[in-house]
């Protein structure tokens, strides 16, 4: 009778345990998911960012054969939603998806409660927007050397609006008035609505907005878009120039819509959503409600979202030092 040693069961065990542990991943992976995703939405219903999550949630539920439930939890810049994620299990049942000031509002914090690029996954970018200068038509003013002009010519008279202190739009406008040496007030209004209305109403001389809020008074004849950020010129608004074209530095980004995941997301997890938010991005009929959202459809898996969250984090650290605002 053969006998078997303690060593060759020793090696037995040990090679058992060595295929458990490569297999154990794997099937993991494969099986995800078993259960309904939570997608946290760091903004209230209605908005941009909550009507792409239902979009992308419709046709992501399908494929990965479970529901897709969108968990509004907005406040605090975005960042509650978005701590919500960083403090989840790291099982591809949480995930977020938000917009680029995930990575502009820890650093208008003295305490932040994360780091955006070390507590959280880029998963994929989804769409991009960029932002429009605007003015009232009946000001005769059709370009940026023209709003310098104006502006130039009349020193303090000038006020420009802007959707929050420390947001995107005062950053940029903050870069655009620092090269052309400009003397105006900024004013932050709490959210673009009410920016647009005194506008509209003749109380300041320029808004930047989204080109989603712009696109409707620019077609109606109420408003003239001056530029728009970003390395391209946008679809909707094909005739608009961009800053980059006309040579303004520190314009050429776009904000972009991306998912999220906490630190730690199994990287095969993270590959199972990116390719489903890729597929979903080349339906027709995602397609088409997005681009009635005036938003640009421009994915990236996360190997290359991960660089352009790693890049705008610094440039934005960057100019938001510069311009020395806090808030808190």
């Amino acid at each position: 009778m053969m006998r078997i040693t303690q060593a060759p069961l020793q090696i037995l065990a040990s090679l058992a345990l060595a295929i458990s542990v490569l297999v154990s991943p794997v099937l993991a992976s494969t099986a995800y998911p078993e259960k309904p995703i939570r997608v946290v939405v760091p903004f209230p219903p209605g908005g941009a960012t909550d009507s792409l999550a239902r979009v992308l949630g419709d046709f992501m539920s399908r494929d990965l054969g479970q529901p897709i439930i969108v968990d509004n939890r907005s406040g605090a810049g975005a960042m509650i939603g978005a701590e919500a994620v960083v403090n989840a299990s790291a099982d591809g049942y949480t995930l977020l998806l938000t917009i680029s000031s995930l990575i502009q509002a820890p650093h208008l914090l003295s305490k932040p409660p994360f780091d955006p690029v070390e507590d959280l996954v880029p998963v994929a970018q989804l769409v991009t927007t960029p932002l429009v200068v605007t003015v009232l038509s009946r000001s005769g003013i059709t370009t940026p050397e023209e709003l310098v002009a104006r502006v130039k010519a009349e020193p303090r008279s000038h006020v420009y609006g802007s959707y929050g202190a420390g947001s995107s739009g005062h950053l940029y406008m903050h870069a655009f008035t620092e090269q052309t040496d400009l003397d105006w007030v900024h004013v932050p209004y709490r959210g673009e609505a009410p920016s647009v209305t005194d506008l509209l109403g003749g109380q300041i001389t320029a808004v930047i907005m989204s080109g989603v809020g712009a696109v409707p008074h620019v077609r109606s004849g109420r408003m003239n878009a001056l530029a728009v950020t970003g390395p391209d010129r946008m679809p909707a608004m094909p005739d608009v120039p961009t800053f980059e074209e006309l040579g303004y530095e520190r314009m050429s980004t776009r904000g972009w819509f991306g998912f999220f995941g906490p630190k730690g997301l199994d990287p095969e997890i993270a590959s199972r959503v990116s390719d489903s938010a890729m597929k979903a991005l080349q339906d027709p009929a995602v397609i088409e409600r997005i681009e009635n959202l005036s938003l640009i459809i421009d994915p990236l898996p996360g190997a290359e979202f991960a660089p352009v969250v790693k890049r705008d984090n610094a440039m934005w650290r960057d100019i938001i030092q510069e311009v020395g605002v806090q808030l808190d």
